[in-house]
């Protein structure tokens, strides 16, 4: 910033306002799935500032007036892992391009009924999921006996089912496939 005509007189005090603007820059760039389609819709955000943008019909974001500086960017969708990058540097009236490549979630549902009487559904029955024996998250089975668990990475899980006064009983290697639900995944508990 500049200031013209300022006089400084010897004993006195001298006032002028000047205002400064902060040198800003853009991140932009696509949203994708894993098969290549573009995501519409996704939200792409400059972690630690207010700066965000939504994908448009393209896929497309553009986050403008970005202070100069280093950042970590977050992509998140609906039904999609999130993905973040970090690292990433604006520069002075530069557009830095951010390119992002987000997995679909899948999921697992099934029921729990009693072994011996298959009629008889058993409510509030925990399902816990599990890769390489290391719990991921769990279920409860709504007053029907059945379950619904969203929002897995694909992979292989084992799946317990328990509930007091039941055998565990465990169902291992489900494969959860990138936008699927693997269904059919039922107990019979005794």
């Amino acid at each position: 910033a500049t200031a013209e005509n300022v006089v400084i007189t010897n004993g006195q005090n001298t006032t002028r306002n000047i205002s400064l603007t902060r040198e800003t820059g853009t991140f932009a760039g696509y949203v994708y799935e894993t098969n290549g389609s573009i995501i519409v819709g996704a939200n792409v955000q400059v972690i630690g500032t207010s700066n965000s943008a939504v994908t448009n019909g393209s896929g497309y974001y553009i986050i403008t007036n970005v202070p100069t500086g280093t950042y970590t960017l977050n992509a998140t969708k609906a039904n999609h892992l999130s993905q973040s990058s970090s690292g990433q540097t604006i520069n002075y009236q530069q557009t830095t391009n951010v390119p992002f490549t987000l997995h679909m979630t899948g999921g697992i549902s099934g029921s729990v009924t009693e072994f011996f009487s298959p009629s008889t559904t058993i409510p509030d029955t925990t399902i816990t999921e599990a890769q390489n024996n290391q719990t991921i998250t769990s279920a409860i089975t709504d007053s029907s006996g059945n379950y619904v668990v969203a929002g897995l990475m694909p992979g292989y899980y084992d799946l317990t089912a328990s509930k007091t006064g039941y055998t565990n009983q465990t169902i291992t290697n489900v494969q959860v496939l990138e936008g699927q639900t693997a269904q059919s995944q039922n107990f019979g508990l005794y």
